[in-house]
């Protein structure tokens, strides 16, 4: 018995494009001007739940870091990439198992400046989106 569900509209990212076309699982997406996005999973506290004495929503980023120097990120989201937002993202259906998750597992580029991405929900089912990378100039971060 297998869950696949698709999410739409797609959210976007600020970034450059890839032109790869490897699936990629937890590591930096190398893009066409030489730096890389990563795709990262992260919890924050303070979103009611149906289950008892919890109150974190994991979410999914995104950090683009420097090619040349990877300790150097040029660019951070402000907001999630991802959150949970559908019911079976939430557990509220039958199928959630743990409310209030989505993490992106794997990404594979599509080109023109998309990535198919990978998440599981509700600690329950998987699901699969299209992440567009929108070109931007890169501020450095310290």
């Amino acid at each position: 018995f297998f869950f696949l569900m698709i999410r739409r509209p797609p959210r976007s990212t600020q970034g450059v494009s890839s032109a790869a076309s490897d699936v990629y699982k937890r590591q930096p997406l190398r893009l066409s001007d030489g730096n890389y996005l990563f795709i990262y999973n992260s919890a924050r506290k303070g979103f009611p739940s149906p289950r008892p004495n919890y109150d974190l929503q994991y979410n999914a980023g995104w950090i683009i870091i420097d090619g040349r120097e990877p300790q150097r990120i040029l660019q951070r989201c402000e907001e999630p990439l991802l959150s949970p937002v559908l019911k079976w993202e939430k557990g509220e259906d039958p199928l959630g198992l743990v409310p209030n998750v989505v993490f992106i597992e794997a990404a594979k580029p599509l080109g023109n400046d998309k990535f198919l991405v990978f998440y599981g929900a509700a600690d329950t089912v998987i699901g699969a989106a299209v992440i567009t990378v929108e070109t931007v100039s890169y501020t450095h971060l310290t």
